[in-house]
């Protein structure tokens, strides 16, 4: 992070960092970390300008520094949300990104990229709110308001923070820090700390401190259980959500091949009920087929040879609906009658037994 001065003008460093993005190869930067780059690129070209307009007015770095008179005093809070994205010069963006770039290749493939564009966004505004407090106790500490007036923003404090979860993760070795000091990886981002304010005076201190604790907060206090709860809730009530969906369409794939593989139709019957009907069992269930060949039997003449069948549809229906067809239920077997009593003096009620059970096992 460093503190807001006027933009030179150049475009140097934006070159550079293109070119250093394309040796690299956009292929093999995973999709999180591309997209962060590319997002504080086109920020620094004030191509989302007519967009931030809208949310914080005219997007400048004094518009979005974080200082404790700003957020505190001023209750700007906006400004811990856009600060981290905003660069002074092209060169101050070249350094930062060319440095995320490495760090984002390791940590996206150690997290994944969603929980990877999930910690930028945490660390981004952790950041800078423990910039502030950081800056309110140097301030009394050390009796210097320039603390409480000091104004930051970039990407490095979260750059300093994604360095701490690095070595944590990766296994110990000796780091080269600007090519000057090799030292034991968990120890670099102190030794980076203190090199980087005596060569670039300008630059945040309490900035690129607040990054470390936040480092630490994360990799060894309780910043990663909380981050991981929350995202615990976030994915299980998408999972919740999933499911109910997928028991929902199951339940209506499952209706939907009880009623037939065609479509049905409702009509309503001269006596005014209402039924369903399904083209494969010739217009009626089975519980209705069931039915109308009892209500036959009932009312069928002694003595006639003839098979009892269910009810066609209504004419209009059938009109209405070409696909439908005649039911066609097996015959009764030789010999027997659906009258009242057969030629083998098989009473009624052995007959209308009879009917059903062939009905079941069809």
């Amino acid at each position: 992070m460093m503190r807001p001065r006027r933009r030179r003008q150049g475009g140097f460093g934006l070159v550079l960092l293109f070119m250093q993005l394309a040796r690299f190869g956009f292929n093999h930067i995973p999709p999180t970390t591309l997209i962060t780059i590319g997002l504080n690129i086109v920020i620094y070209l004030k191509v989302l300008n007519g967009f931030l307009y809208s949310i914080i007015g005219k997007p400048s770095i004094q518009r979005v520094c974080v200082s404790a008179v700003t957020v505190w005093y001023r209750s700007d809070w906006s400004r811990l949300f856009f600060a981290a994205w905003f660069h002074l010069d092209d060169w101050h963006l070249y350094y930062n990104m060319v440095s995320f770039l490495w760090k984002g290749r390791s940590l996206e493939h150690h997290f994944g990229s969603y929980y990877f564009a999930y910690l930028i966004a945490v660390f981004s505004v952790i950041t800078n709110i423990v910039m502030v407090a950081v800056n309110f106790l140097a301030a009394e500490l050390l009796d210097d308001d320039s603390y409480i007036l000091s104004c930051a923003a970039g990407f490095s404090g979260v750059l300093f923070a994604l360095k701490v979860v690095t070595t944590h993760f990766m296994p110990n070795y000796r780091q080269s820090i600007m090519g000057i000091v090799s030292v034991p990886s968990q120890w670099a981002c102190w030794v980076e700390l203190v090199l980087i304010q005596i060569l670039v005076p300008r630059t945040s201190f309490t900035g690129h401190l607040a990054g470390i604790l936040v480092g630490l907060a994360y990799t060894k206090g309780p910043l990663k259980t909380i981050m991981d709860s929350v995202a615990g809730i976030v994915t299980n009530f998408g999972d919740s959500a999933q499911r109910n969906y997928r028991r929902s369409t199951a339940a209506g794939r499952h209706q939907n091949t009880n009623r037939g593989q065609t479509t049905g139709f409702r009509a309503q019957a001269s006596g005014g009920h209402g039924f369903q009907r399904d083209s494969y069992t010739g217009g009626m269930s089975e519980e209705e087929q069931m039915a109308a060949a009892m209500r036959n039997s009932q009312h069928s003449v002694p003595g006639n040879n003839s098979e009892s069948y269910p009810s066609a549809p209504p004419a209009e229906d059938v009109n209405n609906h070409q696909n439908v067809r005649s039911p066609t239920l097996p015959p009764y077997p030789h010999g027997t009658t659906s009258g009242h009593a057969s030629s083998e003096g098989i009473s009624n009620e052995e007959l209308r037994r009879r009917r059903l059970e062939r009905l079941n096992q069809r």
